[in-house]
């Protein structure tokens, strides 16, 4: 079996488990006519790649698809540019097991061009947002997975919020405004 190609390092912590594997895209097949890349996984990141049935392809639109024995669905579309939805077309959310809080900003140049901090990054215990033209409503604090941590609105010019008890680890701190726009950004927990 081929096993050169591009790797990428995967380390999972499921339930505190840790869950380390490797995963490299191997050898074309044809399904149907058409041209899929099977990917390979080792525990250890060499030698032996093992093909569990899981496949990806791009398609002339430059989307990108996995499938397994059960179904294929679109992972990535490369045509999204900065301040698109990348989760919904026509209203729909178009990954069905993804958060809808899911899209590509360009976060710390519209902060700053809208006067707004975020500090300190990382956080201990207080993480603070000023806001010098109150144009926020409200925050969420997500895990990376998209399970939401805790949210509130936002009225003040300086809101706190009190992060004593969230696990240490990365975050996304979704931001929105009063016109609906949305914006993230990564807050690492100590």
């Amino acid at each position: 079996m081929d096993t050169s190609g591009n790797q990428w390092n995967i380390f999972e912590a499921p339930f505190g488990q840790p869950n380390p594997y490797a995963i490299r895209v191997g050898q074309d097949t044809l399904i149907n006519g058409v041209e899929y890349h099977k990917l390979l996984r080792s525990i250890n990141g060499e030698e032996p790649w093992t093909f569990n049935g899981a496949l990806i392809r791009e398609d002339r639109t430059q989307k990108v698809f996995y499938r397994n024995s059960f179904s294929e669905e679109l992972i990535y579309d490369f045509n999204l540019v900065i301040n698109d939805t990348a989760f919904f077309e026509n209203e729909n959310l178009a990954y069905p097991g993804s958060s809808e809080e899911c899209f590509l900003t360009n976060v710390e140049e519209t902060l700053t061009q809208r006067n707004i901090q975020i500090y300190p990054n990382p956080v201990s215990d207080e993480l603070k947002i000023t806001d010098e033209d109150q144009q926020l409503v409200s925050y969420n604090l997500l895990e990376l997975t998209g399970k939401l941590i805790k949210g509130e609105s936002i009225n003040l010019t300086d809101q706190t919020i009190t992060l004593e008890e969230v696990q240490p680890g990365m975050y996304l701190l979704m931001l929105r405004t009063k016109t609906g726009e949305k914006f993230a950004r990564k807050i690492l927990k100590q």
